[in-house]
This record gives C-alpha cells, sequence and structure tokens, in this order.
C-alpha cells in the first residue's frame, strides 16, 4: 500500500505543527504526508517546511475551503502513485498504533472505505461518531450506532457497516475515487462532502466500514462554525443558518438532501432536518463548555 496521508488547515499552525509530530510518532511509517494550506497568513506553511521538511505542501489561495482542498491534496497524491488516501484533519489526537490499526483493517478488507471511531478529546470522553447503520431519508433520520455524545466506553470494538463516514480519519482505496469521482466542492464547499461522498460510494456498492478500535480523539470546540452544543447566543446559532461554509447552512444541507431524497419527500425531510437543528439547540447546547 501506497499510503498517502492528507490534511487541509487554515491558521492552525500550532495545531498542525502538534499533530505532525503525533505522526512521526506513529509505529507504522510506510506513509508520505500532504498538507493543503488554505491561504493561512500564521506562517503554518513555513513551519510546517522547516519543522517536517519531508511533508508535501500545497498551498491554496484562501478560497478553496475544506472540501476543494482535500480534493487538491488528493489529487496530488494520486499523482505520486498514491493506493490509497487517508483523509485526517489537524485538529485531533490519535495513539500511536492509529495507522498501524487502520492500514491493517483496510489490508483485510481491500477495497472497501475504512473510517475512524470518534471520541471527545475533553473529558469525560464522549462519543462524537461511531457510524450510521443506515439511513431513512423521509425522517431525515440516521440509524445511529450510538446517541451523540453519549459517555465513551473502551470496551467498544470490531468493524461495522457505515453508510455515513466522516473526514476524520477516513482510508479510501484510490479505486474509490476513480470509480465515483472525488469530494464534491461545487456544491458542498465546506460541511457534508464526506457523508456525501461515503454514501455515494455505498450506492455504488462499494464496502463503507467503520472501525471502533481505530480512534480519533477530536477537540469538539474548535470543530467549526454552527455547532449545536457550543455554547452560543440563539441569534449567533440562526445566523449560520446563511453561510455556507456553516455545518447548519441552508444551502448545504438544501443540496445534500437533494442528492440522496427520493424527490416526493425531499421537501419534507429538508425542512425537518432544519427544524432539528434548531431544537437541537436548545437539547445539546449545555453538553459541553467552552474552554
Amino acid at each position: 500500500m501506497n499510503l498517502y496521508i492528507v490534511i487541509a488547515v487554515h491558521n492552525s499552525r500550532d495545531i498542525t505543527l502538534t499533530f505532525l509530530s503525533l505522526l512521526s510518532r506513529q509505529s507504522f511509517q510506510k506513509f508520505s504526508i500532504v498538507v493543503v494550506d488554505d491561504g493561512s497568513t500564521d506562517g503554518t506553511s513555513e513551519a510546517v517546511s522547516k519543522d517536517f521538511p519531508e511533508v508535501s505542501i500545497i498551498k491554496g489561495t484562501g478560497d478553496w475551503w475544506w472540501t476543494r482542498s482535500m480534493n487538491e491534496g488528493i489529487k496530488y497524491a494520486i499523482d505520486q502513485g498514491a493506493s490509497a488516501i487517508l483523509m485526517m484533519n489537524d485538529d485531533t489526537y490519535v495513539l500511536d498504533s492509529y495507522i498501524e490499526t487502520i492500514v491493517k483493517i483496510s489490508q483485510e478488507n481491500p477495497g472497501a472505505v475504512i473510517g475512524s471511531l470518534d471520541i471527545t478529546r475533553e473529558e469525560p470522553r464522549r462519543i462524537f461518531f461511531s457510524g450510521v447503520e443506515k439511513m431513512i431519508w423521509w425522517k431525515a433520520k440516521g440509524i445511529n450506532y450510538h446517541d451523540s455524545y453519549d459517555l465513551y466506553d473502551p470496551s467498544l470494538t470490531g468493524l461495522h457497516k457505515s453508510v455515513c463516514l466522516n473526514g476524520r480519519g477516513t482510508l479510501v482505496p484510490v479505486e474509490v475515487f476513480n470509480t465515483i469521482g472525488l469530494l464534491d466542492e461545487e456544491k458542498l464547499p465546506q460541511y457534508a462532502s464526506d457523508f456525501d461522498f461515503s454514501l455515494r460510494a455505498d450506492e455504488a456498492g462499494i464496502n463503507t466500514f467503520i472501525s471502533w478500535d481505530a480512534v480519533n480523539f477530536s477537540y469538539v470546540q474548535k470543530t467549526g462554525e454552527g455547532k449545536p452544543f457550543i455554547k452560543q447566543k440563539f441569534g449567533v446559532y440562526l445566523r449560520s443558518f446563511f453561510s455556507k461554509y456553516s455545518q447548519t447552512s441552508l444551502s448545504t444541507n438544501y443540496a445534500y438532501y437533494r442528492k440522496h431524497c427520493k424527490w416526493y419527500y425531499f421537501h419534507f425531510a429538508f425542512s425537518f432536518h432544519m427544524l432539528k437543528l434548531i431544537y437541537s439547540y436548545f437539547k445539546r447546547r449545555n453538553a459541553f463548555s467552552e474552554t
């Protein structure tokens, strides 16, 4: 396996350097790293070049956002001869055995897309994402293995079907990109393009799994705009609905549901989903406090 790790960054110099140091300590070291720096002004690229000269750096224009940044990194890696891409975020923590674990699982399941269990770095550990067994689109609902923010049980193990996978530690064989294309940077520039990608893979008959043995620890307070569990004024949260770069974006959610819902219940499902986002603000906003 010729593995390339692709990471999109923006003005996160210290976070990026810390994450690269975690990768340098991995028990499995047969991989290359591509950092896509989308217009950072904090010296991220210069610091990475100085401390990690072996890392390839692609510089964006500042308006690539996450999806195009990942696509540019993926295209570069494929041009360099990659046979598999591991999509990762720099605002995560991984144990030294992480890459060895996910590579082994990938080798045991050739051709499959393999995602990672995502739990919070903050204590107490909570499940951030453990996979979606199936989608019930007319209910705007995923059948999740665990409820969001359940307390994490370290005994969780095994490989499980997941039609949705996020970009925080998902290993994709290059033939999958050749079959279904890249991430959708046009309609989903910042959020949902990772879920959309795995859904397209599943629809194309490609196995999509999540491993509860490959664990990412996420810093949930740094995961972006429009999160209902972060304490914020309701007006600020509502304004995030009108930014196409927010997770709660009306345009992003419209495009996502339009792509995957049957036409005859699309409008109901989309509207119901947006109402649930508003409800989630009141239900979950106290799940975590700002650090």
